[in-house]
C-alpha cells in the first residue's frame, strides 16, 4: 500500500480500564488477530482495514492506575499501581501508531470530529479524529482517586496522606456503595488501632447496586466484625473544621439524625460523571450524566453517531459499573471501530456487502454480579454461582490488590 495513505485516526478520551481495553483491542485486531480472551466475546471480525492505524490516548495524566483502593493505603503498591503508558508493553511496542497526549478534555465538536482540550500549561488546543471513544469514567476526590498528574507527585501525596491517616484517632468514610465499603475495610486492616466510621444514606450497604439483600446483608456483617462503625440511614449534613484547643480531632460531622461525630481524616468517596461538553444541539447525556449509547455503544444523538463511542463508567448503560465489565466494553467498541471503516472501505469502493459483512456487534447486558475485598476476606456474588465468601473466594476471584492482576492478565499489561 502506498505510504501516502491516509491513517484512520482513533482518539481515545480517558486512559482508565475502559479507554486502554479500546486501545489494546485495536491494535490487536488490526493485526489480524482474533479476539482476545473474554468471558463475554465478540464474534471475529472478517477482514481488517487496509488503512494503517493512528490511535491517541488523551488523558490528564501520563498513567493507567490500577488496583484502588490499596494503592492509596500502601505506598510499595502505590508505586506498582501507578503505570505510566509508555511502559505498557502492546503500546510500547506500537509507538509508530500510538501517540499519548496530556490534556483535559473540554469540548467535543461532533459536527466536526474535533475535540477542544486544555494541555498542562493551560494553553487550549483542538485535536481531529475520524472515530473518538469517549471513556472518561467518572470523577472522585483525593485520596480516592489522585489529584497528582505524574507519578512523583502521585506517590508524594500518598506518602502524606499515609502518615496522616497513621495519626489518625478516627476516619470517617463517606458513601456505603462499592468503593466506601473497600476503603473503609482496607483502612481498618492497615490501621487496625484507629476508629473507622462510614456513613450511608441508606439501610443497606450498597443500595443503589442490583444486587440481591443476601449479598449486602452478609457484607454489612463482615465490614462490622472488622470492628468498623456503620451509619446508616443518614446524610452527612456538614463538615466544618474545629480548634485545636476543642478537641484532637480536626473535623466535625453533623449527621441528618443529629449526631456529631469528630475525625481527624474525612473521605467522600461518592462519585460525579465527568461531563464532556459537545456541540450538538441534544444532549449526550441521560438524566445522571452519563453519556446515552446504542447497543454497538455508539453514542445515541437523535440516531447514531457512527463514528462516536463510549464506554465504561462513562456510558449509560444497564448493570452495575465494574471493571470488568469496561474492559469488555472496549473490546466491543474497538470491534465496532474496525468494522466501521471496513465499511467505508468498501463502500468507497463500491461494494454493497451483506448485513452478515456489515454488521456491528452488540454488546451484551451484563448480568449483576460483583467481588469485594473485605480485610483479608472477599464476597462475591455472580448470578450462576450465588453467594461465596471466604480467604479463599479471595484468591481465587480477586487476588490481591481490588483485582490489579486480574485485569492486567485481560490486558496483557504485565
Amino acid at each position: 500500500m502506498s505510504s501516502t495513505v491516509k491513517p484512520a485516526r482513533v482518539l481515545v478520551i480517558g486512559g482508565g480500564y475502559a479507554g486502554l481495553s479500546v486501545m489494546i483491542n485495536l491494535l490487536n485486531l488490526w493485526l489480524g488477530q482474533p479476539q482476545m480472551p473474554c468471558p463475554l466475546p465478540p464474534t471475529e471480525l472478517k477482514a481488517i482495514p487496509q488503512v494503517p492505524a493512528q490511535i491517541t490516548l488523551i488523558d490528564e495524566r501520563d498513567d493507567h492506575l490500577m488496583g484502588a483502593p490499596l494503592s492509596q493505603t500502601s505506598l510499595d503498591f502505590a508505586d506498582e499501581a501507578w503505570l505510566p503508558f509508555d511502559e505498557i508493553p502492546q503500546l510500547r511496542r506500537a509507538k509508530e501508531r500510538v501517540s499519548i497526549t496530556r490534556g483535559t478534555a473540554q469540548k467535543l465538536r461532533i459536527e466536526e470530529n474535533t475535540l477542544d482540550y486544555v494541555d498542562p500549561t493551560g494553553t487550549r488546543k483542538s485535536i481531529g479524529y475520524d472515530y473518538a471513544v469517549v471513556a472518561t469514567g467518572l470523577r472522585r476526590e483525593w485520596p480516592v482517586a489522585p489529584r497528582a498528574l505524574d507519578k512523583k507527585n502521585f506517590l508524594r501525596d500518598t506518602s502524606a496522606q499515609l502518615a496522616r491517616f497513621s495519626k489518625a484517632q478516627a476516619i470517617a468514610v463517606i458513601g456505603g456503595g462499592a468503593v466506601g465499603t473497600e476503603i473503609a475495610a482496607e483502612l481498618k486492616t492497615a490501621f487496625p488501632h484507629t476508629r473507622i466510621i462510614l456513613i450511608h444514606s441508606r439501610e443497606l450497604l450498597l443500595s443503589s447496586e442490583p444486587l440481591p439483600a443476601p449479598f449486602k446483608q452478609k457484607t454489612m456483617e463482615m465490614v462490622s466484625s472488622l470492628d468498623i462503625e456503620l451509619k446508616l440511614s443518614s446524610r452527612v449534613l456538614e463538615i466544618r473544621n474545629v480548634e485545636a484547643s476543642y478537641a484532637q480531632e480536626e473535623k466535625e460531622l453533623t449527621l441528618s439524625d443529629g449526631e456529631r461525630i469528630l475525625c481527624s481524616e474525612v473521605i467522600d468517596t461518592t462519585a460525579r460523571s465527568k461531563k464532556l461538553a459537545s456541540n450538538t444541539t441534544c444532549s449526550l447525556f441521560d438524566g445522571v450524566g452519563d453519556v446515552k449509547v446504542l447497543p454497538t455503544l455508539q453514542v445515541a444523538q437523535g440516531g447514531a453517531v457512527h463514528n462516536v463511542f463510549a464506554v465504561g463508567d462513562a456510558a449509560s448503560w444497564p448493570g452495575i459499573k465494574r471493571a470488568g465489565s469496561a474492559l469488555i466494553m472496549g473490546q466491543y467498541a474497538a470491534t465496532n471501530i474496525l468494522q466501521s471503516i471496513v465499511n467505508k472501505e468498501k463502500a468507497d469502493q463500491g461494494h454493497v456487502g451483506s448485513p452478515d459483512e456489515t454488521s456491528l456487534v452488540t454488546c451484551p447486558q451484563f448480568q449483576p454480579m460483583m467481588a469485594l475485598t473485605i480485610g483479608d476476606e472477599a464476597i462475591c456474588y455472580t448470578a450462576s454461582t450465588g453467594l461465596s465468601w471466604g480467604k479463599e473466594i479471595k484468591d481465587e476471584v480477586v487476588g490481591r490488590g481490588m483485582g490489579i492482576d486480574r485485569c492486567s492478565e485481560y490486558l496483557q499489561i504485565k
